[in-house]
């Protein structure tokens, strides 16, 4: 069914993405990506990290934007990856 599936959790290891498990905010490093899950029952949000403690992220019907990676962002995320090529 439409919808149902979990297209980042399916799809990043194909796409040469490695999960970073137990990773401190101090080791992120500039692209890695951070999968997260807004009010739903799957994974469906991604932030890349830029730097200085932020992401950038692009929520359905709005503008992407910079946020301090922190607070309801951390507590939402599920997976942070690193492209391993």
């Amino acid at each position: 069914m439409e919808g149902e599936q979990e297209l980042y959790l399916d799809k990043f290891a194909k796409a040469g993405f490695v999960v970073l498990p137990n990773i401190n905010l101090a080791d992120l490093q500039i692209g890695d990506g951070i999968l997260m899950q807004i009010q739903s029952q799957r994974v469906n949000h991604a932030a890349v990290y830029v730097g200085e403690g932020k992401i950038l992220h692009h929520l359905y019907g709005r503008l992407s934007r910079h946020d301090i990676y922190g607070g309801y962002w951390q507590r939402n995320t599920r997976l942070i990856v690193r492209y391993a090529g």
